[in-house]
């Protein structure tokens, strides 16, 4: 009996050195010779657990150890790994339980407070996954997984100073943790910090180069960068490591190849011949896409998925052409590539049985304080309640002060959308019985155009997120402004287009904090006229860039101002295309013009107090950025363009009665600007009219009660 009796603590002994040594088959052979002896060994079944969570079993692993519970419940070490089992199983809601009752058990086991806090983030619940990270960094603060589990919800929360701390924290203890390199380098990217950031992922590329995730990281940042060209090039790295990997058929391979081709659209462009080739080529490319992508092969499938949520051709638009029959091709070729996945969601919905309030659904990756999700709101939270029932979906579970407010209109929920769950996040937009899906930025993430491929309500509308049509057939309607859209708009759409009236437009500007901002504050010249163009320089085509020569000539008192992109090299690019535009007109455009970095959005706003006149930007209006220059009472000089996007300026002006700042012609705009560049008393009485005309700015009444009738006349008609 003696001997006997020491044969299980020996074998087991033996299994956890196995275990160790990673020897799965001999651990779990010592461990079943256990339990063989001794059916309700504790330590065998819970050891036992552990050796089948390392080999990938999980299932197994949760029942074992679950039996193990069953004979010592109080076990805190069980009741982690459990909680381990659990979160692999992606069965997030009992690993939660499961860490929870580890803590009752123990309440300063910090492995228990790391690894609830990351499902936490999982669930989209950042500020107690924060809250939980920050007790394990106390009870374990040289830890590095925890430092960089608190950077993941620090940045989920949008506190991205305090997450690129947390991250760099983790790698001092740990330089080459690549994970928290990699995050370190996300974080900076949303930071807008984009070379620091290109700098981590390679980094992190260099500790791993057959990573294919940290490429795709880097791709994203250099698209970000508009280096266009190596952002598809460093996808296509990460592409080659995954094929070989899944061993994807050499089909699939084409077919992703051309997807990133379409990736490849420059940011900016120095004549009007490279817009046109770069165009032709997206043409050949769509063209290409199109004969490949008909019968997409199964083997490396996964990998065409994937590339179409890398994949976003928002630069297309700035080339301030009809885009209709391009989009309306990608969407063809796109739905055809997705259809083995999304083909449920291709079917007609009918609208639920009962009738009852309409509800109404707000669905972006960017529902948080966002340009166009700011409007979006005003639209939203115009209507009457009592009449709609409101749903709104973040696909990004980022939240923020806006965020919030969305979320106190109705049912809240984050839906993750990404390849690997975003079938999941359709059916639980279905699921909801919505009446109406609005889709306010269709062509500002590649989850956005997905979206819109699909069919979740028996209507589904777009507007104004990205100015340009979705191209999709299970798009019903965009919502657009009788004042901005050009007599033959509804050739630009493949939706039905709706002319709210005025410019259909809400806006109600964030506080800004403190007084007015002088010229010091800028470090601009107090005895020169302002002329303020401060969009992103993707809207500058050269094509116009002799406008704003023109003007600097013909008031050489004047100074100008633009804001640089957050590439140094495309912020040159720029720079020494106008220095040859204004070098033909006979000035120095260094010393008459000031590109400023990139700003936060107080001191943005602020700019316009030092600006005397802000210039549109021809072809591509400013819309936002229109309202804040008169919102702080700078007068606007605007012309109409060929398409909605480039007559934003014009629809707000009408609005507030001063189209005598609408001009007709370019030789009209250099006009109009430089009379208020001269005319200081005309100035003035400019800004003073628009100052007196920012209640009608602001109302939104007209719009308001036409989106409601709208909305309704819709629903009814399904009934």
């Amino acid at each position: 009996m003696a001997a006997s009796s020491t044969i299980p603590a020996n074998a087991l002994k033996q299994a956890l050195d196995a275990l160790g040594a990673g020897d799965l088959v001999g651990a779990g052979r010592l461990c079943r010779s256990v339990l063989e002896q001794a059916p309700t060994s504790f330590d065998a079944l819970h050891l036992l657990g552990l050796v089948e969570a390392q080999g990938g079993n999980h299932a197994a692993a949760e029942r074992l150890i679950g039996r193990a519970l069953e004979i010592n419940p109080r076990s805190a070490a069980a009741q982690l790994n459990r909680g381990n089992a659990l979160m692999a199983l992606k069965r997030r809601d009992e690993a939660l339980k499961a860490y929870s009752r580890t803590l009752t058990l123990q309440p300063d086991y910090a492995k228990a407070y790391a690894n609830r806090g990351a499902v936490l983030l999982e669930l989209g619940r950042p500020d107690e996954a924060a809250a939980d990270y920050r007790r394990a960094v106390a009870l374990a603060p040289n830890e590095p997984a925890s430092h960089a589990g608190l950077g993941n919800a620090l940045k989920d929360q949008g506190k991205l100073a305090e997450a690129i701390a947390a991250y760099r924290a983790a790698i001092r203890l740990r330089p080459d943790f690549v994970e928290a390199i990699n995050n370190l380098g996300n974080a900076l990217k949303e930071q807008g910090s984009l070379d620091q950031a290109v700098a981590a992922h390679e980094t992190a590329l260099r500790l791993q180069p057959n990573a294919a995730h940290l490429h795709e990281n880097l791709a994203a940042t250099l698209y970000d960068l508009g280096r266009t060209s190596d952002c598809a090039a460093a996808y296509r790295r990460g592409l080659r490591l995954k094929a070989a990997a899944v061993g994807a058929a050499p089909g699939a391979i084409e077919i992703c190849d051309a997807l990133l081709d379409l990736i490849a659209l420059p940011a900016i462009y120095d004549d009007t011949e490279a817009v046109a080739a770069a165009r032709d080529r997206f043409g050949r490319s769509l063209a290409r896409l199109g004969q490949l992508g008909a019968t997409p092969p199964a083997q490396g499938y996964e990998l065409i998925v994937e590339c179409l949520f890398r994949l976003n051709h928002f630069l297309l638009g700035y080339q301030q052409q009809n885009d209709r029959a391009l989009l309306e091709d990608y969407c063809a070729v796109a739905t055809a590539l997705l259809r083995p996945q999304i083909g449920p969601y291709l079917r007609p919905v009918a609208r639920r049985a009962g009738g009852g309030k309409i509800r109404l659904g707000v669905a972006s990756e960017l529902l948080m304080n966002h340009n166009g999700a700011n409007w979006a709101y005003s639209w939203i939270s115009s209507l009457p309640r009592q009449d709609y029932e409101f749903f709104l979906y973040s696909l990004n579970g980022k939240t923020d002060w806006l965020t919030e407010k969305f979320a106190a209109l109705g049912a809240y929920r984050w839906l993750p959308f990404r390849p690997a769950t975003y079938l999941e996040a359709l059916a639980a937009i279905r699921a909801d019985g919505l009446d109406v899906l609005f889709l306010p930025d269709i062509g500002m993430t590649a989850s956005s155009r997905i979206l819109a491929l699909t069919r979740l309500a028996p209507v589904q509308c777009t507007s104004w997120g990205h100015p340009i049509t979705s191209g999709s057939a299970m798009v019903d309607c965009y919502l657009s402004s009788d004042a901005m859209e050009p007599a033959n708009g509804q050739d630009h759409y493949t939706e039905t287009l709706v002319r709210l009236p005025d410019p259909g437009l809400f806006f109600t500007p964030a506080p800004v904090i403190g007084v007015a901002a002088a010229r010091r504050d800028f470090s601009l010249p107090e005895d020169k006229v302002v002329f303020g163009s401060v969009q992103a320089l993707f809207k500058y085509l050269p094509s116009y860039d002799d406008v704003y020569a023109r003007i600097a000539a013909a008031v050489p008192e004047s100074i100008f101002v633009f804001v640089a992109h957050p590439s140094a090299e495309i912020t040159e690019q720029f720079a020494r295309r106008m220095a040859g535009a204004f070098a033909r007109r006979g000035v120095d455009f260094e010393k008459w013009a000031r590109v400023m970095p990139r700003m936060a959005h107080q001191r943005f706003v602020h700019l316009f107090d030092a600006i005397d006149v802000n210039l549109d930007t021809i072809g591509w209006n400013g819309n936002n950025t229109t309202m804040f220059a008169l919102t702080r009472h700078c007068p606007v000089v605007t012309m109409p363009a060929e398409f909605m996007r480039g007559r934003h300026g014009c629809g707000i002006l009408r609005k507030i009665g001063m189209d005598e700042l609408i001009a007709r012609s370019s030789d009209d705009y250099v006009a109009l600007a430089v009379r208020l560049g001269k005319d200081k008393d005309y100035r003035a009485a400019m800004s003073a009219r628009v100052k007196a005309a920012e209640p009608r700015l602001l109302d939104g009444t007209a719009n308001a009660a036409a989106l409601d009738a709208f909305f309704k006349a819709r629903v009814t008609a399904l009934d």
